[in-house]
């Protein structure tokens, strides 16, 4: 099947014509030859046949075949004012008609690009002035969706979702470590064509996430960075046993944003591994960042999985990911080393017999234990590439560096996080069925009767369900002591029968990728272009009908 743009069409058919005229019959090319029409929509063309007769006619410029529609996706690190330097020390966020002016442009660029979803970075959401600036000039096209940093920030993520999009669930997603950053989640159902005759087709569902990762100030920030990718997938495989049934039917996933890396970095290759597709290919001499450095860096992708690709758990460790801490996941692969805790400034033969119990002491935000079983532990837990790069220096810098305030209570998802996300109807309780969809997502509880008996155990009161507070016990004292790596891996890999992969989801192929403005596909950053420091990538791929081949 030939795919072509309707610009310059005529052209397009004469030369295939004059091609394929010796072997192929006019019937023949036109079932082969699809044009895109202003509304996206693929179309056959009329062909005029011998005799003047037309093949196709009966109305009508062209005939609708249902082929499906391309959905653009950019994504674009603004640059937020807070942190744009432009008089020594100064930010630009203390001049307001400067601000105003690039943000007006940027809004001039958004609306020329015209994607169908535009995932933004260092957006200033904590200014009114700014989101009333964006929602007036782009609210009749988009849906908005913000979240903010933690920790005061002032910046964030903005998503913007063209109307004819429905949106069916939007999740936040906060990594509480020491860079309060966030990613967001939003699902939602596309139109597979924007042919009204084409509207009884099933809508595919895709899953997009918007994230901004750690900029790695120092090198085992890489560690920090790559714990904040394992957490978006972590939360997504939960994600996907609650809200998406184990994702039956399968849907595309969607990871865009800045990460903050490069082509050759351990997150690339680790997303990669999974079978992830990138925007643009590790060898390629594209650049989407100049740091403050001046350093010419590829940091902002498209990520696209599509249901054939996924190959079981996105993260095998993603229980740990989701639900323990840092600290309880070194202590775990700690004690399953059998080594002895120390105090990083006793080096390897060193022991306290009085703090032989204690891996982290939270009163004084203080590891006690060398570098050597740190990295083993690290490698255990999965993060083997990054910390087999880190010199024994670098690893007590971070024994001792800003992460340590933070690895005490740093799991993605809390006993009040856990509860509103298995609380599907929220209506502030949990009941039978509920309690009994936690279990089976999680294999807690290995039979039914073991489910009921234990529903029954928690609703001392038979009120017929489970308040906030009953769970945060339960969850604390029973269920999260049961994430341990090897068994819990082994466990939910039997979640994904080898049948199962192969059912027919929304696929999404790419037609091509771009970077604005272009001469930054050449390896170069173009000369006064200062909208940001971040050029804009943006993604066209086709969309088939839900269950096309």
């Amino acid at each position: 099947m030939l795919i072509v743009s309707s610009s310059a069409c005529r052209l397009i058919i004469i030369a295939v014509c004059c091609t394929w005229a010796s072997s192929s019959t006019p019937s023949e090319l036109h079932d082969s030859l699809l044009l895109r029409d202003s509304g996206g929509c693929w179309r056959r063309p009329r062909l005029l046949l011998r005799g003047g007769a037309e093949e196709g006619a009966g109305g009508g410029a062209s005939q609708c075949v249902c082929r499906g529609r391309d959905v653009l996706v950019s994504t674009f690190n603004m640059l937020c004012p807070l942190f744009r330097r432009v008089e020594g020390e100064e930010r630009e966020s203390s001049f307001p008609a400067m601000y105003r002016e690039r943000q007006q442009e940027i809004i001039s660029l958004l609306e020329t690009c015209g994607s169908d979803i535009i995932c933004l970075q260092e957006f200033w959401v904590n200014n009114e002035e700014m989101v009333k600036m964006y929602k007036d000039k782009l609210g009749s096209k988009y849906q908005w969706m913000q979240l903010s940093r933690t920790g005061g920030r002032g910046d964030g993520l903005v998503t913007l979702l063209k109307h004819g999009i429905e949106l069916l669930d939007q999740q936040d997603i906060i990594f509480h470590d020491f860079g309060d950053r966030v990613a967001m989640l939003a699902r939602m159902k596309l139109s597979s064509s924007s042919c009204e005759n084409c509207q009884h087709l099933p809508r595919p569902e895709i899953i997009l996430i918007n994230t901004h990762l750690l900029f790695p100030h120092q090198p085992y920030f890489d560690i920090v960075r790559m714990r904040e990718l394992r957490k978006i997938l972590g939360f997504l495989e939960l994600y996907k046993h609650i809200r998406c049934q184990g994702f039956t039917p399968p849907s595309a996933i969607l990871l865009c944003g800045d990460f903050n890396g490069y082509p050759n970095d351990v997150q690339y290759k680790y997303l990669r591994h999974l079978n992830f597709s990138a925007s643009c290919a590790q060898d390629s001499r594209w650049v989407t960042h100049r740091n403050h450095k001046g350093e010419l860096l590829c940091s902002d992708f498209v990520w696209l999985l599509n249901p054939r690709d996924h190959q079981g758990p996105l993260d095998a460790n993603w229980q740990d990911m989701v639900f323990r801490s840092t600290c309880q996941r070194v202590a775990s692969q700690t004690c399953m080393l059998g080594g002895s805790r120390f105090s990083p400034d006793q080096g390897a033969g060193g022991h306290d017999s009085n703090e032989s119990s204690i891996l982290y002491d939270a009163s004084r935000h203080e590891w006690r234990m060398n570098s050597e079983y740190f990295r083993m532990a690290l490698n255990n837990l999965g993060f083997g590439d990054v910390a087999s790069g880190l010199s024994d220096s670098q690893i007590r810098n971070m024994l001792a560096g800003p992460d340590r305030l933070y690895v005490d209570n740093d799991a993605l998802l809390h006993e009040a996080d856990v509860f509103k996300l298995f609380d599907l109807d929220k209506d502030g309780k949990i009941d039978e069925q509920e309690f009994t969809g936690i279990c089976s997502s999680l294999q807690v509880l290995e039979t039914s009767d073991m489910i009921r008996q234990a529903f029954m155990h928690l609703d001392a009161n038979n009120t017929g369900y489970i308040d906030s507070e009953v769970f945060a016990r339960w969850w604390k004292d029973e269920v999260n002591q049961i994430f341990t790596r090897t068994e819990r891996a082994e466990g939910f890999k039997s979640m994904y029968p080898a049948d199962g992969l192969d059912k027919q989801g929304s696929e999404l192929h790419l037609v091509e990728s771009k970077i604005h403005p272009s001469k930054l596909e050449e390896g170069e950053w173009e000369h006064g272009f200062n909208l940001s420091d971040h050029g804009m990538v943006t993604c066209r791929y086709w969309l088939p009908p839900f269950g096309f081949p």
